[in-house]
């Protein structure tokens, strides 16, 4: 009877220890899973670049517009035209910021995927572990 207890005891020692390894190499598993990025970078590094080289130039293209239209008008008329150019730069701005991150999500998703990432977070929320990918974003942004 004690020699039953004791291989008993043995056995559901050993299954612990067994799930317990099983477990461990799970959180491994799951660990490598999870990406992380820093936004701010690829933000000043690649995005603002791009966004204020393109803002300057069509800010150039609409200022020269303006200064056209608003000859000969009245203070009230160069008023609305003002605000009309500025409406239209600003959306502008705003296409385009759409445009480079829809082009940052898509390298991401690209860069996880051949990483096996099934998560991607910003780097700024995480404190411990993930697997970095902002260079590998980086690169491939143009």
């Amino acid at each position: 009877m004690k020699l039953r207890w004791v291989v008993s005891f043995g056995l559901a020692l050993a299954l612990v220890g067994f799930l317990f390894h099983g477990a461990r190499v799970g959180v491994a598993r799951t660990e490598g899973e999870i990406g992380v990025i820093d936004i701010d970078s690829v933000w000043s590094e690649k995005l603002l670049p791009a966004l204020e080289e393109a803002l300057i130039a069509e800010t150039a293209r609409l200022q020269a517009e303006l200064d056209e239209a608003v000859v000969g008008k009245s203070e009230t008329e160069q008023q609305r035209l003002f605000e009309e150019y500025q409406a239209q730069l600003y959306s502008y701005q705003q296409q385009l910021v759409d445009e480079l991150l829809a082009q940052v999500r898509e390298t991401i998703a690209v860069v996880a995927e051949e990483l096996g990432l099934s998560v991607v977070l910003d780097a700024n929320g995480v404190m411990y572990g993930g697997v970095d990918i902002t260079e590998a974003v980086l690169d491939r942004l143009p």
